[in-house]
């Protein structure tokens, strides 16, 4: 046996090099062209006979002077011992500073990875892997490990000492990649072009010429010189499973039995980017994208996303409310979620002059007998501007700073709570009373603006921006409506308007085309408000979508620019709305969940709270009936599940 059959049609294989990952289907079968190429050895200008090159893993010895590398010359196949078992290949490979090592290559289909160790024969030379993964055309490609993270477009050497682990998440769902090292050593990572042909081909798929420009490079030297073992996690979904090893990410809810590859792929974007990249600038941007994206990531990984969140506030904090106006708000919205799922009392109680600070600031932008905030831009000061998503945010932020302050028996409780109250009302009061409503459109207009004086008052001109989807979305989402009368109008007239949800023409959101938050956060709000059409435009999205990444086709031509945000709406309408999870300090909520058509109601695992890890199968439709925490009935479906340590079974009974 010389290669192993993969996961799907992967195939790995020694080359004289080492070893190679490729696809087994031939270049005339594979549309895309964005691999290393691996020509027959016996055909080798017969494009039929090419195959797309996944990955190559190249072997040497590094000196231990620092002298020239020693390279691999020869590599010899040799039948597996019988005690290996199956899905094994083995090889002897001899070095050009002579000596000599065994490679035995075994794959795991449980864990679906492969292993290479390389065990020396004779004096022991210190070992060197060199790893080269082919780019997908488009960027949007990263790596990510505890102590870095980097792009695929402007970047160009990153030095980690001392890792244990890697992920490669790209825009392409095959071309995903874990890395586990056997031990620290020095690794450096790169984005270079693809490694030079082999000179002396195997009668197997080897390593060629590129058709890729540039590719992921990378050496990794181990500290010690005996056996050595390097194991690799191919295909996005798998890989993301198996970076649970990554510090600060261990385990979070999978439910790609129910949702497939694409729950798995938008949680790499989403979560590695919000939780492992603490260096980004915190700039209003990111902040927006941490504390909205959280809303909903606390759901996959409750530990880690809390972490950042405590980060982001922590740096926030130090400056004054008065600095920035929407800063202030994103804060106070996730001290509250912090606060709700158990995010430290201690430090939220050390901030609570600044939260108080934070929202009389919110109150001081009000006019004059108005209930609404306002804004100035620092471009037009003269400029005061109402919008939708800034006064949604406002009032969920006073709200919930209103809830922690009543924990800690503050009677300033009752004045944000007042306030955050009026500022609903007064926003779904139509446009000629001062509100963001047009009655007869049936939406949130995108601004009201002051012009003219920096001190405008009420009753000079306006201007009414043109409708924009996602102020409407974000509006509905975060709680700016009082009653669902208002969002079930609003989602009447898209409808009307427009045909994106109904399964007819193009799948763009006027006039915001190509963006997948505010596409997926109306699925969310049309599934959690019960409205027809949900699953349809989640099933539009998610046709639109290349290769099965969290981001249509449009987004593929931004080049390599990442939004945690916009997959981050898609969990609560797996969690939340299909599901009826929840989550806060006290555990797991189970609610009566509310299938999408379409999708099954099964099981869901890797629920985490604290130390314990959680698993949910249901049964039957319907209400909840009974719950049974590891085959014992709970007494009340109503209490949150929060075991002690451990891994726990829980079934919940419907009818």
């Amino acid at each position: 046996m010389d290669q192993l059959n993969l996961a799907g049609r992967l195939r790995l294989a020694f080359t004289r090099r080492g070893l190679c990952a490729y696809d087994s289907r031939p270049l005339a079968q594979c549309p895309e062209r964005a691999y290393l190429l691996a020509p027959h050895p016996e055909r080798p200008h017969d494009a039929e006979a090419q195959y797309p090159l996944v990955l190559e893993l190249i072997a040497a010895h590094a000196r231990e002077d620092g002298g020239e590398v020693s390279e691999v010359v020869e590599v010899e196949p040799v039948k597996p011992h019988a005690a290996y078992g199956g899905d094994v290949i083995e090889a002897t490979a001899s070095f050009s500073d002579g000596t000599r090592e065994q490679w035995l290559v075994r794959w795991d289909a449980r864990s679906l990875a492969f292993e290479w160790v390389r065990q020396p024969l004779g004096p022991p030379r210190p070992c060197r892997f060199e790893f080269a993964l082919p780019m997908q055309p488009g960027g949007g490609e990263f790596v990510t490990c505890s102590q870095g993270h980097a792009a695929s477009d402007g970047f160009d050497s990153l030095q980690l000492p001392k890792e244990q682990a890697l992920l490669f998440h790209t825009a392409d769902i095959r071309g995903g990649l874990f890395l586990h090292l056997g031990m620290g050593g020095a690794l450096d990572l790169y984005a270079g072009p693809p490694p030079e042909q082999s000179q002396a081909p195997m009668p197997l798929p080897h390593a060629a010429a590129s058709q890729a420009e540039r590719c992921w490079r990378g050496t990794w030297v181990p500290p010690v010189s005996r056996m050595v073992r390097l194991t690799v996690t191919p295909g996005t979904p798998a890989a993301v499973r198996a970076a649970a090893e990554l510090p600060g990410l261990s385990g979070f809810s999978d439910a790609s039995l129910d949702f497939g590859a694409f729950y798995s792929h938008a949680a790499a974007y989403a979560l590695f980017d919000l939780t492992q990249v603490p260096a980004l600038p915190l700039d209003a941007g990111t902040l927006r994208n941490i504390v909205l994206a959280a809303e909903f990531c606390y759901l996959l990984a409750p530990e880690p996303v809390r972490n950042r969140l405590l980060a982001a506030v922590e740096a926030c904090t130090a400056r004054e409310p008065q600095e920035s106006a929407y800063d202030t708000a994103l804060i106070l919205v996730a001290l509250g979620r912090l606060h709700a799922i158990g995010g430290a009392d201690e430090s939220i109680e050390a901030r609570l002059d600044w939260m108080r600070a934070a929202g009389r600031f919110l109150l001081s932008l009000r006019l004059e007998g108005e209930a609404l905030p306002v804004t100035r831009s620092p471009e037009l000061p003269h400029l005061l501007t109402k919008e939708p998503a800034f006064c949604a945010l406002a009032r969920l932020g006073l709200a919930r700073l209103a809830n922690v302050l009543r924990h800690f028996g503050d009677h300033a409780a009752l004045e944000f709570d007042d306030a955050a109250a009026a500022m609903r009302w007064a926003a779904i009061a139509p446009v000629e009373s001062e509100g963001l409503w047009t009655p007869s459109s049936k939406h949130f207009v995108h601004a009201l603006v002051y012009a003219g004086l920096e001190d405008a008052a009420p009753g000079r001109p306006r201007v009414l921006s043109a409708y924009r989807h996602e102020q409407n979305m974000m509006a509905l989402w975060l709680g700016l409506y009082p009653e669902e009368y208002w969002a079930h109008a609003v989602l009447e007239q898209i409808d009307y308007r427009y045909t994106h949800a109904l399964g007819r023409g193009d799948c763009e959101i006027p006039p915001e085309g190509g963006r997948s938050f505010p596409a997926l956060l109306e699925a969310y709000v049309r599934h959690k408000l019960r409205r027809p059409h949900a699953h349809r435009l989640l099933q539009r999205v998610l046709g639109t979508t290349r290769g099965l990444a969290p981001f249509p086709r449009e987004w593929a031509r931004r080049g390599t620019e990442r939004d945690p945000l916009a997959p981050a709406p898609y969990f609560g309408l797996v969690l939340q709305a299909h599901y009826g999870l929840d989550y806060s300090r006290d555990g797991w909520h189970v609610g009566t969940p509310h299938p999408l058509e379409n999708y099954p109601l099964t099981r869901v695992t890797g629920l985490r709270h604290r130390f314990a890890t959680i698993n949910i199968t249901w049964q039957g439709r319907g209400r909840v009936q009974r719950i049974l925490v590891n085959g014992a009935t709970i007494p009340h479906v109503d209490a949150p599940i929060g075991p002690e340590k451990g891994e726990h079974e829980v079934t919940v009974i419907l009818g």
